[in-house]
Parts: structure tokens; C-alpha cells; sequence
């Protein structure tokens, strides 16, 4: 909340300065990383590509990474994870209520950025459209959703806590890179439909076929995830 919030004050000094004629002077590249130079002259603009298209989305993978690879594994390795299951009626009940926990908490730090904008705007006397605000924030939220699960699944088939952070961060990396450089180097747009952040919409919309893409990944690495887990011997030792 407060990285929004103090994001949204500074609009007002770079849509007024000079800063934005300056970005159109840098490569095409870096300015789909840093956004177009149009997008700091409209508050919509700069909330799409100043928050929702790097800030946010960034801080809230990893963040998801890190929750959904202590799903399991993380109590796993601890050798927590036997008790757990004593407690519980199997192994599913101590996953769903696992995923579920994690749901709640991303939806509440998307819920805070919502928020931040909110009192940003507030802060500096701008009017934007809160629905379209709240469809942004959701896009975000099932995109960060899809990079923990993606750790999820590798925990579950592998076991290894390190192994399914290190990959799903080195995936979550490459995917924007990728994503931010497939508009100036042509090559790039076949590995791109492999990336998750090509199927993001940063605007306030919903593409079908994005949403039933990303939802869909979502579900198979759930599905997937529970069946490894349920093959899998577990170490009951840290």
C-alpha cells in the first residue's frame, strides 16, 4: 500500500516535468520496461504502467513463490509436515486449507495495492475509474497466482524447496524479459506465447482467451500438483 501510494504522489511532478519527452528518446525496449512516454501524461497510463505493469505484478510473484513453496516442501523439510497430517483427515485437507491460506493473503496484499491507489489519487486531486481499478487489480492477482502454483507443482513432483523457488524465479524473470523485448526483436514472439506476463492485461479488461489461458494453467498445476503429492513418500526428517 504505501509502494502505491507513494508511486501515485510523484504522477503530478512527471506528467508536469520533463521527464516523459525523455523516455521517448530511449530505446523501444526499455520503454516497454519503463512504460511509453505517453503513458505519464494520463493517470490512467501511468496507474497501467507504473504499478500494475512492473511494481505490483513483480513484487506480488514473488511473494506468491514464496508462499505456495512453503505449501509443502518448506514443512516438509522441517519435518513439520507428519504432524500436520496426523491432525488432518489426509492429504488434500492439509493442502487445500494450505492453498487456501495463500489465496487469502495475495488477495489481501492485491486488495492494498487497490487501496493505495486509491488514497494516491485521493492525494492528488485525480478521478479514476474504481471498477476498472478493481479488474486491474484481479488481472494481477490471477497472473501472481499462476507463478506460486508453478512453484507449487515443481515442490510437489520434486520435493525440493530450493529447487521449485530457483525455478519458478528464473521463469517469472526470463517470461518478463522476454515479454518486454518481443516487440523490438522478432524472434522473441515464439518463446512469448510460452510466457505467462503475454497472456497479462495490465489495462482494466478481461480477454477471454487470456483469462481462460491463465486460469487453465492455474487449474493444471493444482490438479497436477495434488496427484504427485499424493504419489510422493515423504521425508519425515529435517
Amino acid at each position: 500500500m504505501s509502494l502505491t501510494i507513494i508511486t501515485m504522489y510523484f504522477f503530478p511532478a512527471f506528467k508536469n516535468g520533463s521527464l516523459s519527452s525523455s523516455l521517448g528518446s530511449l530505446p523501444t525496449s526499455l520503454q516497454k520496461i519503463l512504460g511509453d512516454s505517453a503513458s505519464w501524461n494520463t493517470i490512467g497510463g501511468y496507474i497501467t504502467q507504473q504499478i500494475f505493469a512492473l511494481r505490483v505484478p513483480i513484487g506480488l510473484s514473488f511473494l506468491s513463490v514464496y508462499l505456495f513453496s512453503n505449501l509443502y516442501t518448506g514443512d516438509e523439510k522441517k519435518g513439520l509436515l507428519e504432524t500436520q497430517l496426523s491432525f488432518t483427515n489426509g492429504r488434500n485437507r492439509v493442502l487445500t486449507n494450505k492453498i487456501i491460506a495463500s489465496v487469502i493473503i495475495l488477495s489481501l496484499i492485491a486488495f492494498a495495492a487497490y487501496a493505495g491507489v486509491s488514497i494516491g489519487l485521493r492525494l492528488i486531486n485525480y478521478q479514476y475509474n474504481y471498477l476498472s481499478l478493481a479488474k486491474v487489480s484481479l488481472n494481477c492477482l490471477l497472473l501472481c497466482l499462476d507463478f506460486g502454483l508453478i512453484t507449487f507443482l515443481i515442490g510437489c513432483i520434486s520435493g525440493n524447496n530450493g529447487l521449485a523457488i530457483g525455478l519458478s524465479s528464473a521463469y517469472i524473470f526470463t517470461s518478463y524479459l522476454i515479454s518486454s523485448m518481443v516487440s523490438t526483436v522478432s524472434y522473441l514472439r515464439i518463446p512469448d506465447k510460452f510466457s505467462l506476463f503475454h497472456y497479462y492485461q495490465a489495462q482494466a479488461q478481461f480477454n477471454t482467451f487470456n483469462l481462460i489461458v491463465i486460469g487453465s494453467f492455474g487449474i493444471f498445476c493444482i490438479v497436477v500438483g495434488i496427484l504427485f503429492f499424493n504419489l510422493r513418500d515423504l521425508k519425515t526428517t529435517s
